[in-house]
């Protein structure tokens, strides 16, 4: 967040957690943002 100009990250308390899936069609294009977006989700 601090690298984000105009973006303020407000603390929630108690921590809200919650599982979530992606799914894609395998063999399809990935763009390179969102082939980014799933690298960066897998490394969680």
């Amino acid at each position: 967040m601090k690298h984000m100009n105009g973006v303020k990250g407000i603390p929630i308390d108690p921590v809200i957690q919650q599982e979530i899936g992606i799914v894609w069609k395998k063999g399809k294009y990935i763009n390179g943002s969102v082939e980014k977006f799933l690298n960066f989700v897998k490394e969680r």
